[in-house]
């Protein structure tokens, strides 16, 4: 059995069977669209036989409280271009899709702007609508009436035209700066959005995205600022690297970005981040304390402990003349250690005479930092190698 070509939306099931003991074959034909369709049936063997059936699928009747009415996003600038689609699905008392309706939808506000429908409901009763506003308003209730059938679907939907943000008072701001790079460890990154003259923004969806060819995840990708302007996410990472986070408000990209530096683990299995320790102690032991001492210029330059435990190298550009480093393998753990770290052992001493206050570095952590005047410590771009 078949259907004429311009039939897509009418099935036959089965397409082909054998007639029983009373020479009776059997057919089922479902239809999605209302339309008139002609079903052909032919027998195959010597004698070719050919009958035909009409059938007519009958419009359905739209129900007010099975349709539905949702919106996407539900908060958008009120700058005359950023849009919500609001989608309109039609469907029948018994929860059956309804196409070919005709729908329109109207609001409780006299600014926004309503497009024309996408057209009648589709195969899947749906009719979908784009609105836009150009003045600050909400949230503006939008009503659908299938108008074929006189029906007014029960349920609205609001959505809320915002203040435009401003790309420059508008912030993105991450803490901590850097984390662990051991796909657990997390920054929050805070986007706080604002208008010009600084007031916030609530209800606008934020958006956050990375600078290409990293693996860092974040979550959610998406956000709506909450009563105070603000949307919050967490990023986290598997591999050493540095990230450059941007947010977009709306439509409006911020200028502001966040930057967070991803760190190697510790190589001897272990960090969490801010919370994290470092590599267990080695089980080393030493009669002396290796030194070693030289000058190091703008160029950059590499300083090994003399039995080879500990190298530490100065990329070109990280000092701005000469000067003199030392070395040396200390004889017990700095005090004042950042929260969460506990310092290997072995660790070193290194001086010199633009450095100020002796940093002691853990080669089982593989990172360095660096005592401040106040007592703070900060991560230094430096890249340290320890044989275990």
């Amino acid at each position: 059995m078949s259907l004429p070509p311009n039939s897509p939306y009418s099935v036959i099931t089965p397409t082909s069977a054998t007639t029983d003991g009373s020479g009776v074959a059997t057919f089922t034909v479902t239809g999605k669209m209302a339309e008139t369709v002609i079903c052909t049936a032919a027998t195959a063997g010597p004698t070719v036989l050919t009958a035909t059936a009409t059938v007519d699928f009958i419009q359905l009747t739209a129900d007010e409280t099975r349709s539905t009415v949702s919106a996407e996003p539900t908060a958008v600038p009120a700058d005359g271009t950023a849009t919500a689609t609001i989608t309109v699905t039609l469907r029948n008392v018994d929860g059956v899709t309804v196409s070919g309706k005709g729908a329109t939808l109207t609001a409780s506000g006299v600014s926004s702007t309503i497009p024309p429908p996408s057209g009648p409901s589709d195969i899947n009763g749906v009719v979908t609508f784009t609105v836009k506003d150009t003045t600050v308003e909400g949230p503006l209730t939008y009503t659908a009436t299938d108008e074929t059938d006189g029906v007014t679907v029960t349920q609205t939907v609001q959505v809320t035209f915002t203040a435009i943000p401003d790309p420059s008072a508008s912030t993105v701001t991450a803490d901590p700066t850097a984390v662990v790079a051991d796909g657990v460890a997390t920054a929050t990154i805070t986007v706080t959005v604002a208008k010009a003259g600084g007031a916030r923004i609530p209800g606008l969806s934020v958006s956050m995205a990375a600078n290409g060819g990293n693996s860092s995840t974040i979550s959610p990708v998406a956000a709506t600022t909450d009563g105070s302007g603000v949307a919050t996410f967490t990023v986290s990472d598997s591999a050493p690297e540095g990230v450059t986070h941007t947010a977009t408000a709306g439509d409006v990209p911020i200028e502001q970005t966040a930057q967070v530096t991803f760190t190697a683990p510790p190589s001897g299995g272990g960090g969490t981040g801010r919370g994290g320790t470092a590599a267990a102690p080695s089980s080393r032991t030493t009669t002396s304390a290796p030194t070693t001492a030289g000058t190091v210029g703008s160029a950059g330059s590499t300083l090994t402990t003399t039995d080879g435990m500990f190298t530490l190298t100065m990329p070109a550009g990280a000092l701005t003349g000469n000067a003199t480093l030392a070395v040396t393998e200390a004889t017990g753990a700095p005090a004042g250690l950042p929260q969460g770290l506990t310092a290997a052992s072995p660790t070193f001493t290194l001086t010199g005479a633009t450095l100020g206050t002796p940093q002691r570095v853990s080669p089982g952590r593989l990172s360095v930092y660096a005592m401040n005047s106040d007592g703070t410590w900060t991560l230094l771009p430096t890249t340290v190698n320890a044989a275990r």
